[in-house]
């Protein structure tokens, strides 16, 4: 028990001072949506400056002095990148603030170089004996004691002041807080200052005890991530209670074990486990919705890339130095491992802060059966591979649940306790000299055809990834980046589709992590730290996160690489280099955020155009639009979906204490359209989820024809039938309109290896065709998205949710936003598309015009219940309806159905 105490009491400092940096995360996060990972590193500067003016004035005048100008550090950074970047995404400012810290650190690493500067102490020595027999410093229990009242203080500020209200309000929602004329900006300031002030005071008692270095603190992340996350992210109490319990855990696992790995455990599986029980309500929120990076087209140029490839080819083996050719050699290898980042962040969607520990982890197992079983380079290379798509295919269990921005600390956190558990704790491995095929292509005795053997597998891999982008595979990841939603109303299994892009990932990722330690014949894996997979991300998105190409000019800001060569004749500090990539990351992320090789996309796009007829830029290929254009809209023969009955039975659900449906029913049959209206918050949309499957009712049962479907999940009604579309179309802006009506038909289909090596692009079936041209799309198929009227984009979106031949759609508010003439044009589809192809269409409109004019049947909700069902006509006549309406928009409907003559049937 005294030993425990006694751990307790030494932990309870450095933990009260890691609180302090957790509770200046939080109030950044409060104001302005920033998960701040650069808050270590401004601690790191904070406590340099403490250094240098401990040696001109008095210590402890000197930590209230750099305390000060951390806080105005701090708040510089806030106006230079954070607020040009405040409507961005929340990954997007995440980004950034890795870029914030790479250029902290390569200013520090420039002005002090990688010395330990020793301790400075400021407050009073000695000890103090504590019951139970424990003794305790006295600097200790200040630094405690001090943390404890800055505690309370904050707690106080932002719980009484008006200040602190006001940031609240921001924090619970930035768009009414600006409706109330509340100053978010000058709020903001006065957050990141306090932020500032707070990661002064830390870093600077933090050196006082322990020295420091340029890299000393930034290993502290994780532990502030997961104080931070204990206190929901506002809590200024319950983080300081979580950063000291950390502190603890990891001194009693240090204390308890030496085995490598242990200390870093205890803040991954907090950090793991609070976030996954949080899940979609977890505390990190999205301020905005994210902007997606610009894709490629997915074509390989042959011509150009086999120009390109003899070229360096014949370069290696003719005049390029061997300087040049190590610093090749590390472009290569790492561009290798940045198209994992293109893979699984510019496809998927999804930001793992864990790449780097992953291709370390390939080379790690490769190295040692290379080293103690003899295995042969081909053999272990293809083990690491595997091993590494085996451990990235992991993470798509936490990924699955969370939210990007909460799984990429995950995976942050996943790496630091794989580095230090595997990594960090092998001083080195000697491997013998590779061979392939029996060549020797070992890097002491033939460097050259090491460099051409690892340039030959670069060009591989970025043919394999263009390759993903445009197969079946490849576009079903991108429509989950797109909308998760989407993508499982038309039968695409999210899971799933993120599992494969994480192994492939994965693989891509421990391919190059194989290659680059290979550079070597003594390998150690110091090189492949957490950091240096947030890195890759900055690597990425310079280069560009979704472009084959992007790897090839980003990898040029690793260390080693040819911008390390570039940056020491230029300024003779390799240091130079981090600095200069965090600039250049953040001024891409200003300015274009799609990364250079995007730059250079745009330029031969618009030669292009240039040269192009203008018929075949703005229309449909001949091939196509001509010998389809009078493809009759009908199902395929024997299509199993046609004739089936929707069966709504009781439904009932609630949210808490708020019921939102109760005891729903109705049926909805084939060849007929059936109206569901009702007053905002009746339950209409709800009704929709619960028929898709994205919500689960509390009672009741649906049924598609005989089969009950209420136990499946979305994609797997989707492929039995269940077609939809949502509010505001919900349309993929990665695609133009052919591609998002033709995703519906690469749902299933296609194997992602398959897909690396022999893509099968998917065109558009005479279904969509026939769909296309009977909804007037057939001269806009390759048009963007973002280039169509409001009137054509809602005709995409039911195009998409028909070209999958359903037994029944569900439309979501299609007229929203039409003109009467649209309104028109829509009604006389909806007929003939439920006659022709004989599906059920249930549609939900806020346009009782529209329903009463349409409908065969219409059902009507008020307050979650059923208040009348039937044909348009009894509708009208009903006396709850018209009570529920105020028959006001009920006696507009009669208007205009009396003037165009009824309803049809």
């Amino acid at each position: 028990m005294t030993e425990h105490l006694s751990i307790l009491v030494l932990a309870a400092a450095p933990g009260a001072m890691i609180g302090l940096l957790a509770m200046g995360l939080i109030t950044v996060h409060r104001s302005s949506g920033v998960l701040y990972l650069a808050q270590p590193t401004v601690a790191t500067a904070g406590g340099f400056l403490f250094v240098e003016f401990s040696q001109r004035i008095e210590p402890l005048a000197a930590v209230i002095v750099a305390s000060a100008l951390t806080g105005a550090l701090s708040v510089l950074i806030r106006f230079i990148v954070m607020k040009p970047l405040q409507n961005a995404a929340s990954l997007t400012k995440l980004v950034a603030s890795i870029g914030v810290s790479e250029i902290l650190a390569g200013v520090l690493l420039i002005r002090y170089g990688p010395t330990v500067y020793p301790a400075v102490p400021v407050l009073p020595q000695g000890s103090v004996e504590l019951p139970f027999g424990i003794a305790a410093g006295i600097d200790r229990l200040l630094l405690l004691a001090i943390a404890v009242a800055v505690t309370g203080i904050l707690w106080a500020v932002y719980r009484y002041t008006r200040f602190g209200l006001q940031t609240n309000a921001i924090a619970e929602s930035p768009f009414f807080a600006g409706l109330f004329g509340l100053r978010s900006g000058r709020l903001a300031t006065l957050n990141w200052l306090i932020a500032g002030v707070l990661a002064g005071f830390a870093g600077s008692i933090l050196t006082s005890v322990n020295g420091i270095s340029a890299t000393q603190l930034t290993g502290l992340i994780i532990p502030i991530l997961a104080a931070a996350v204990i206190g929901q992210m506002s809590s200024f109490p319950l983080a300081m209670i979580g950063a000291i319990g950390i502190a603890f855990l990891q001194a009693e696992a240090s204390n308890q074990t030496s085995t490598p790995g242990a200390a870093d455990l205890a803040p991954f599986v907090i950090l793991l486990a609070v976030l996954m029980i949080q899940g979609d309500k977890s505390v990190m929120r999205n301020f905005t919705a994210p902007r997606l990076p610009a894709l490629g087209s997915g074509r390989v140029r042959w011509v150009t890339a086999a120009i390109i490839s003899g070229v360096v080819l014949a370069s290696i083996y003719t005049w390029i130095s061997p300087t040049l050719l190590h610093a090749l050699l590390t472009n290569f290898a790492v561009a290798i491992i940045l198209l994992s980042i293109v893979v699984i962040t510019g496809f998927a969607g999804q930001l793992p802060l864990s790449n780097m520990v992953i291709a370390g982890f390939g080379a790690f197992c490769a190295a040692n059966v290379a080293a103690k079983w003899a295995w042969p380079f081909p053999a272990a290379l293809l083990l690491g591979v595997v091993v590494a798509g085996a451990l990235s295919g992991l993470q798509a269990i936490p990924a699955m649940r969370l939210k990007p921005v909460n799984f990429a600390v995950v995976s942050l956190a996943f790496g630091v306790f794989m580095s230090s558990a595997v990594l960090l704790s092998t001083e080195g491995i000697a491997v013998p000299a590779p061979t392939v095929f029996g060549f020797d292509v070992g890097i002491i005795r033939h460097p050259e055809n090491y460099a051409a053997f690892v340039f030959v597998i670069l060009v591989l891999v970025m043919i394999a990834v263009t390759n993903l982008r445009r197969s079946r595979s490849g576009l079903r990841m991108i429509t989950v980046r797109g909308n998760e939603r989407v993508a499982s109303s038309i039968g695409i299994k999210v899971y799933w589709t993120k599992a494969v892009a994480f192994v492939i990932s994965g693989a891509v990722a421990g391919l190059g992590g194989v290659l680059m330690a290979y550079q070597a014949i003594w390998q150690s894996f110091e090189a492949f730290t957490p950091w240096g997979s947030a890195q890759l991300i900055s690597w990425a998105t310079v280069g560009g996160v979704a472009l084959t190409p992007g790897p090839v000019l980003g990898s040029s800001l690793a260390p080693g690489s040819l911008g390390t060569l570039v940056g020491t004749a230029v300024y003779d500090d390799a240091a130079i280099l981090a600095a200069v990539g965090g600039v250049l990351l953040i001024l891409t992320l200003m300015v274009h955020p799609d990364g250079a090789a995007n730059l250079v996309s745009q330029v031969r796009e618009r030669v292009r155009r240039r040269r192009a007829p203008v018929a075949l830029i703005a229309g449909t290929p001949r091939s196509e639009s001509v010998e389809h254009q009078k493809a009759p809209l009908m199902r395929a023969e024997g299509d199993r979906h046609t004739g089936r009955t929707l069966h709504v039975s009781g439904i009932s659900v609630n949210f808490g204490k708020v019921q939102a449906l109760t005891d729903v029913s109705f049926h909805v049959r084939p060849g007929t359209i059936h109206g569901l209206i009702g007053s905002n918050g009746s339950g209409k949309t709800t009704l929709l989820d619960i028929i898709s499957g994205f919500t689960k009712p509390s009672s009741g049962q649906i049924r598609l024809g005989d089969q009950p479907i209420d136990h499946m999940p979305a994609w797997r009604r989707a492929r039995l039938g269940v077609g939809r579309s949502f509010q505001n179309g919900q349309l993929l802006s990665d695609f133009n309109v052919r591609e998002n009506i033709l995703i519906t038909g690469v749902a299933t289909g296609g194997w992602a290896v398959v897909d690396l090596v022999a893509p099968r692009t998917p065109k558009l079936g005479s279904t969509g065709l026939a769909v296309a041209r009977k909804l007037e799309l057939d001269e806009v198929l390759d048009a963007r998205i973002d280039s169509l009227t409001h009137g054509r984009r809602q005709m995409v979106s039911i195009a998409r949710a028909l070209s999958a031949a359903p037994a029944l759609v569900l439309l979501d508010e299609p007229a929203a936003g039409l003109d009467d003439t649209e309104r028109q044009e829509l009604r006389d589809l909806l007929r003939q598309l439920a006659s022709e192809l004989n599906i059920g269409i249930l549609l939900v409109e806020h346009d009782v015009a529209l329903v009463l004019e349409v409908c065969d049947i219409v059902t009507v909700l008020d307050g979650g219940c059923v208040i009348a069902e039937g044909p348009p006509s009894s509708i009208r006549e009903s006396a709850a309806v018209r009570a529920a309406y105020l028959g006001e928009e009920l006696a507009a409907a009669e208007a205009r159905v009396e003037g165009v003559g009824g309803v049809s049937s």
